[in-house]
């Protein structure tokens, strides 16, 4: 499965040097892994050449608005603010993993962990302007500005990035943050959490109106069949009732037409045989 991935981005790039991480272990962290993350990168970069903006984010990680209502707004709130800015760097809280789950299992990580750090500049993730930036100075945690442009640091009380993890080896002491003292103080914060709540709540109220309106239209349907078929049996009721009239009076036509021209027919034959017997009876 990886093997075949990276085979494929290797195909669209050059990079001689890199073909010995083929293979490798997956998730260990080394020069190989470091080196195979890189390429992501410039593959992403590459792919995403056309839009205004490029992040490197990890699936564990989340970049929240503090007052804009959705990622569009915050960028666009960000670029009036900043002129002239290369990249937009976000501080990461970190929720620590190693410090259990505050609320039941529901599936959704950020709903589980409600403990974190305060804002940190460890390991930060930027988003991008296009065209703003030294070509291959992008990496994971950094960006070269390009002449005449920089990078900014986003306050926390616009954005955040979140990032849901367990403590890592090379935070020393690693105690720190397993106890959750010295630069590891936890905090309590459920606000990601609350969002995905109210936004699971409007799901499950878009999906039961979409569910109503798939029975009402089921509900029509069947009216509207079960009017079809009353119509359709009317008019065949109609139309049989209308054969057997015609047949009727066609019949009643043609049995008094078949009965008046049968009595003619023997009125007449029995006014030949009269005539005839009287002129049998006149030559005698």
């Amino acid at each position: 499965m990886f093997d075949s991935i990276f085979r494929y981005i290797f195909s669209s790039f050059v990079f001689p040097s890199y073909t010995d991480v083929i293979p490798r272990e997956p998730l260990r962290r080394s020069k190989l892994v470091a080196s195979d993350e890189q390429i992501l990168v410039y593959y992403c970069q590459d792919r995403l050449a056309g839009y205004s903006f490029i992040g490197v984010i990890d699936f564990d990680e989340f970049i929240v608005p503090q007052q804009d209502r959705n990622f569009k707004e915050l960028m666009r709130h960000l670029m009036e603010k900043y002129k002239n800015t290369a990249s937009f760097t976000f501080l990461v809280e970190y929720y620590i993993r190693n410090w259990g789950i505050y609320n039941s299992p529901e599936h959704l990580i950020p709903i589980e962990y409600i403990q974190r750090t305060a804002a940190m500049k460890d390991r930060v993730k930027n988003i991008i302007v296009r065209d703003r930036f030294e070509p291959g100075s992008i990496t994971t945690h950094t960006v070269i500005p390009r002449r005449g442009f920089k990078s900014v640091i986003v306050p926390t009380d616009l954005a955040v990035l979140k990032h849901y993890r367990a403590c890592r080896d090379d935070w020393k002491p690693k105690s720190d943050c397993i106890n959750g003292t010295d630069a590891f103080q936890r905090f309590t914060d459920d606000s990601l959490k609350k969002k995905l709540e109210r936004m699971i709540v409007k799901d499950n109220y878009r999906n039961k109106l979409n569910d109503g309106d798939d029975q009402d239209e089921d509900v029509d349907k069947n009216k509207l069949n079960d009017c079809d078929d009353d119509d359709e049996d009317v008019d065949k009721n109609k139309l049989d009732d209308c054969g057997d009239e015609d047949e009727n009076v066609d019949k009643n036509k043609f049995n008094g037409s078949d009965d008046e021209d049968e009595d003619v027919d023997k009125n007449k034959l029995n006014d030949y045989d009269d005539e005839d017997e009287e002129m049998e009876d006149y030559h005698l």
